[in-house]
């Protein structure tokens, strides 16, 4: 589940269901007391009566049938009937509870899930199973474990099962349990393990024409790349899910679908696919019974709108998200108050954002929710900034920067940075700020647009403070590009407010541009005092004339050709960004009334990129045919006759792009300055971002020495498909954070195995410290 600013649901609702433990009809509550013996037997007059083959195979097609309609509660007390009314042969009571817990687990209640199938850890009864039957249950066994985050004992539990189901040959469960190795390594944020588990399950459900469970591991492939940061990627495995799916009934894989394609939309920065994601979501949970998906698409729904400017319609998204949370008294509510307590901010309405922020905090603290509590006390902390209460602001920032960090959220940690790093400028402590802004930049938000954006807006102010309005409007410039890439209208307003008001009577035409585009954003979101504000600067700009050009003006030229070239030089975060910072400051600087920038697709064949001044339909249209006579070597001749000036970006180590401005005469800047420096600069800043994110992409790299082995793992020399396979087990598990049994015979290597682990592993830079067990009293190692 994604948002915004990160928030999830953890679905716990409660119920009580009798279960049979070995061959006794004894009855565990699912808190795990004892109940009285014959709590589990049938009361009815079909007591001892037992269920033909052709029935039972009935009972499991319609519980399947209703699973897959989101009707999970009615599929539990088909099941509990079935348990509690009639008798079964062990094989075929396992498979009812294993059916079961997986129904329960689709609810969210996983201590049940787990419940249900725990007598089936024993080995004595295990053993009255059949081997397919003992697979099946031991499969949903492990994902129980993994939804209770016991993660190392459900890739254990897994990996004994698909052994033992490759030695009985049971071929056609070998996709069930790779699939359910993908879920753990997911949660175990092994994403290449587990998007290989999940294509090795692929193979299996093919052949046996398995939709459903195609449709699973295309989801799980579509999560692996969405969590290891390639949204395009994962939105191409999304629409394969959707399609193995077809015409047929599955509301609840669909919804589930849909709401996740929405999070892989946001990283993208494309809300308003987003939004056509979750409303579809939202259709499909409406179908179902399971009121908390829907509880987080409305939410995230609202999210969304909330960026795009839609107040009215996200106010009501959201708040229907609410009547659901606070009708089943679930902790999402903290979430769903800190997401209206926002929209309340940006509409300037402190007091009940304030109102809405603390009952958010004070709900999570309630049911001892930290992720929750930090998500709403970044924004309490934001408002009482924009009160005007710095010492409050500044209290709450540092606070919830505290607790970002001890559970481990960098996301609210920074935003919180933020706040804490304004309230340090109004109270005139600069430098202070810029430390705190650092701060921020090194705590990886380079892929927040958010935060990225206000560190720009905050050193635009600080410039203010310290009485240099150009670089001042040189940082308001780069957080407006930022923001735009982000289709975030509202912070896009502010910073043309922030420009309009700081360019300076000698550009007082760009200034009246940017104020009236402030006046119309405001005005459309209904927030007066802003677009009055705005108003009145334009009528001020009006009635006063700009001096004409002199030394000055020059001089002024040089600064701003020097402040452009920073520009370029520090948007770096991203590719798109680096490229949506060059048009804008065409746009600002030069001339130009149309501008794109083209980029080979997967194929190598141009695509536009980022455009201004053309539709869709027109720059298509316009590269492809940019493209033709690239291929024919005649583009000088089409950049002539389409008045076109056509521009090569290069990079040794990033793939190329081109820039077409339109007419030709507008390639240079407003005083005639030539683009060939700023492109330059361009060039190189593709370079960074190219070689920054190999970095990102490479294998961990070790110090070598004329003495070290060529092998993938130091100390390891190696030939034999035993010690490769040895080799890659432990680089699977070099980054886990799970216990390892390392064992093996006097002599063979366990100490140099452990070693290899450690030196792979992300605490390489910690002690490694042996330890003999055999060689120390027992009483003494015990101590």
């Amino acid at each position: 589940m994604w948002t915004h600013w990160g928030f999830s649901a953890k679905f716990q609702m409660h119920c009580l269901l009798s279960m049979q433990s070995s061959n006794k009809a004894t009855a565990v509550s699912t808190t795990g007391k004892r109940l009285r013996p014959d709590a589990g037997r049938p009361k009815n007059a079909l007591l001892g009566r037992s269920l033909s083959p052709e029935k039972v195979t009935a009972t499991f097609l319609d519980v399947g049938q209703k699973l897959r309609a989101g009707l999970s509660s009615e599929a539990q007390k088909t099941l509990v009937q079935t348990i509690e009314n009639y008798r079964h042969s062990a094989d075929e009571m396992a498979d009812l509870k294993r059916l079961l817990a997986f129904t329960l687990e689709t609810l969210g209640r996983y201590t049940e899930s787990l419940e249900v199938l725990r007598p089936y850890e024993s080995e004595e009864l295990l053993g009255q199973l059949a081997v397919e039957t003992r697979t099946k249950v031991q499969t949903q066994l492990a994902i129980s474990y993994n939804n209770l985050g016991d993660h190392p004992r459900a890739v254990t539990l897994l990996k004994e099962t698909l052994a033992a189901a490759k030695q009985n040959e049971l071929t056609r469960l070998f996709g069930t349990i790779d699939l359910a190795l993908a879920r753990v390594y997911r949660k175990l944020n092994e994403l290449p393990i587990c998007r290989d588990y999940a294509e090795k399950s692929l193979v299996y459900f093919r052949e046996s024409g398995d939709w459903l469970n195609m449709a699973e591991a295309y989801r799980e492939v579509a999560l692996s790349y969405s969590l290891s940061g390639n949204s395009s990627r994962s939105l191409e495995y999304f629409e394969l899910g959707i399609q193995i799916i077809g015409d047929r009934s599955a509301p609840f894989m669909l919804g589930k679908i849909y709401t996740e394609m929405s999070g892989a939309y946001w990283f993208l920065r494309r809300p308003h696919d987003g939004i056509e994601c979750l409303e579809k979501s939202i259709a499909f949970f409406d179908q179902t019974e399971h009121l908390l998906n829907s509880v987080i698409a409305y939410n995230n729904l609202g999210i969304n709108l909330t960026l795009v400017g839609e107040w009215a319609r996200a106010e009501k998204m959201i708040r229907r998200a609410l009547d659901l949370a606070v009708r089943s008294n679930h902790v999402h509510a903290a979430g769903i108050l800190d997401s209206l307590g926002e929209l309340k901010i940006l509409r300037g309405e402190l007091n009940e954002a304030e109102e809405l922020l603390v009952q958010a905090v004070a709900f999570a603290r309630e049911r001892n929710r930290e992720w929750y509590v930090a998500q709403a006390m970044r924004n309490l902390a934001r408002c009482y900034l924009a009160q005007g209460n710095l010492r409050k602001a500044a209290a709450k920032a540092r606070e919830t920067i505290e607790l970002g960090k001890k559970i481990g959220e960098k996301n609210y940690a920074n935003m919180a940075g933020l706040v804490l790093a304004e309230s340090m400028i109004a109270e005139g402590k600069i430098e202070d700020a810029e430390t705190e802004l650092q701060q921020v930049e090194a705590n990886e938000a380079s892929s927040d647009f958010f935060v990225l954006g206000n560190i720009q807006r905050i050193r635009g102010l600080a410039a203010l403070e310290n009485g240099d309005p150009d670089l001042a409007v040189h940082y308001f410039y780069r957080s407006l590009t930022t923001f735009e890439a982000a289709e975030d209208i509202y912070h896009a307003g502010l910073v043309h407010l922030l420009i309009g008001t700081n360019l300076g009577v000698d550009k007082s035409h760009r200034a009246i541009k940017q104020l009236a585009r402030a006046r119309e954003i405001f005005a459309k979101l209904g927030v007066d005092s802003l677009a009055n504000e705005a108003a009145a600067a334009i009528k001020k700009l009006e009635s006063t004339v700009p001096t004409p050009g002199g030394k000055e003006e020059k001089k002024k030229n040089s600064v701003v050709s020097q402040l452009l070239t920073v520009r370029l030089a520090e948007a770096v975060a991203s590719r798109e960004l680096l490229f949506r910072e060059l048009v804008a400051v065409l746009q600002q600087e030069s001339p130009a009334k149309r501008i794109i920038v083209a980029q080979p697709d997967d194929r190598k064949n141009l695509i536009p990129f980022i455009t201004h001044g053309y539709s869709p339909s027109e720059s298509s249209e316009l590269v492809a045919n940019l493209d033709a006579a690239l291929k024919r070597n005649e583009h000088k001749v089409f950049a002539r006759a389409k008045n076109i000036e056509v521009l090569p970006l290069k990079a040794a180590n990033s793939s190329g792009a081109y820039l077409m401005i339109f007419p030709q005469s507008a390639a240079q800047l407003n005083d005639g300055s030539p683009l060939q420096p700023l492109l330059r600069v361009m060039e190189l800043g593709m370079e960074v971002v190219a070689l920054r994110d190999r970095d990102r992409a490479a294998p961990i790299e070790h110090e070598s020495s004329p003495y070290a082995s060529n092998s993938l793992m130091p100390g390891f020399i190696h030939s034999s498909p035993g010690m490769t396979a040895l080799v890659e087990e432990v680089y699977k598990i070099r980054s886990s954070d799970v216990t390892v049994l390392v064992t093996g015979d006097s002599g063979t290597g366990k100490e140099l195995v452990s070693r290899a682990i450690h030196t792979l592993s992300n605490r390489k830079d910690k002690i490694f410290v042996p330890f003999n067990c055999t060689a120390v009293p027992k009483e003494l190692a015990e101590g």
